[in-house]
Parts: structure tokens; sequence; C-alpha cells
């Protein structure tokens, strides 16, 4: 009989019984190609979406003017507030939406976050700066006066979510003034601290800045329903929040 080197089609399973790992080689070569095609086909799509539109993300109020793209893209609000947002894929990704880094310029304001937006619900992280009140009034339509001031914000976290919304952190301002119809008198120093407890209730307080304790306003968020009313010290104070309420269901 002869000995030797293996020929032919045996080498192979001598191959094999030689080297119990032979046989594994082709299987990993095949994952190996199935991940550089995944990898491939994630960034062809990455690279696809990037290059939209910004119009075609975001279903915004006409008063937002959207220009750029869904990856670097910026809003005008009222031609006084620009917003630059860069969008970040993979977080994307691992939060199933669309995941941005931003930041709000003009009219004295600066500020910065993060956000992940859905089909239904915005979360907005990290945000902190400094801003004017009158970006207040830009925001919403439901103050009982316009009012000159520098706010600081720090706002860890705010969700807006139907009923699951919440608020977290606290805003400053510096003493200022308000003004409602042809009157405008002085404010001091304020700050607004918002807090959510274990059962998801927010809720929210603006007192002077030098005596927290004493709220002029009181705010509350449970089950849907958002609640804002002037306290009798804060009417006294602030005449202006005299025929002041918000409630709204969301």
């Amino acid at each position: 009989m002869e000995t030797g080197t293996p020929r032919g089609l045996t080498a192979p399973i001598a191959a094999a019984d030689a080297d119990p790992h032979a046989s594994e080689f082709p299987s990993r070569a095949r994952r190996r190609g199935l991940g550089y095609l995944a990898i491939g086909l994630v960034a062809y799509a990455v690279a696809l979406i990037a290059g939209w539109p910004a119009r075609y993300l975001i279903d915004a109020d006409p008063r937002w003017v959207l220009s750029g793209t869904i990856w670097h893209g910026e809003a005008v609000l009222d031609g006084a507030y620009r917003v630059e947002w860069r969008w970040a894929p993979f977080r994307s990704l691992a939060n199933l939406g669309f995941a941005a880094d931003w930041r709000m310029t003009g009219s004295g304001t600066d500020l910065a976050g993060s956000g992940v937006a859905r089909r239904r619900s915005l979360l907005l992280e990290g945000v902190s700066g400094q801003a004017d009140a009158a970006l207040l009034g830009a925001l919403t339509r439901d103050l009982p006066s316009t009012c000159d001031a520098a706010l600081t914000v720090d706002l860890p976290r705010m969700l807006f979510d139907g009923a699951k919304s919440s608020v977290e952190g606290e805003v400053r301002s510096d003493p200022g003034s308000c003004a409602s119809g042809a009157e405008r008198m002085p404010i001091p120093a304020l700050v607004m601290r918002a807090t959510r407890d274990g059962a998801g209730v927010s809720t929210a307080t603006l007192a002077p800045l030098t005596q927290p304790r004493v709220k002029l306003v009181e705010a509350s968020f449970a089950g849907g329903r958002l609640i804002v009313a002037p306290t009798r010290t804060g009417i006294a104070l602030l005449p202006f929040l005299r025929n002041w309420r918000i409630e709204r269901n969301w």
C-alpha cells in the first residue's frame, strides 16, 4: 500500500481531519462577506437619505422657513431665530427615530442640545445656553405679556409625547420688564423649576430668584392635561397675570 501525502479527493478530507477548524473557514468567509454587504447597504442608504431636502422630513409651522438637507439643515423662525442641525444616523437607528444635534442662535439667543423626533413625539435632551425672553413669545402665543429679560437655560430633558409629556430642569431670568398693552412694569430676577415624579407627573413653579418658595405661577402636567395658573401672590406682584390661565389637553 502506498503511503505519503494524500492526493485527489482524499486531500480535503485529510486536511479536515488534521485541522478540525478547516471546515469552518468557508462559513466564516460567507458571514464576513454578508457583514460587508450589510455595511455597504447601510452606508448607501445613509448617503441617499442625507441628500434629501429638509422639507421632506419636517412638516413645520408656516412661520418656520426650512433650507438645507436632512443631514445638515436649518430652520428660521420669524426671521429672527435660526436652528441648525446635523443628523446623527447611528443614533437614529438606535432610537428608531430622527436623531440630531442642534443649535439655535439669534436675537440674544445661543442654545444647543440634542433631539430625537418620531412620528408623534419629540425628545430634547441637554438643552442649555442663553436666550432672550422674546423667544418665549415667538414659540408660543399663550403668554399674557411681552417681556424683555435675559434667560439662562438648563433643561436636561423635555419630552413632547401626548400624555407622556414631561419637562425637567430650570430657566433663570435676569431682572427685566414686561408689557401688557400700553403698560410696562419692571420684574425681578425669576427662576422656573420643573420636576417629574416617579408617577410621571410633571410640575413647575415660577418664583423670584431670591425667594424660591414664593410661588408666582404653578403648572402641572398629568394624564395628558396641562394646567398653568398664577397664584394670588403672583397676581399681586404681577397684575398682568390676573386673567391668564392655560388649560389644554395634549
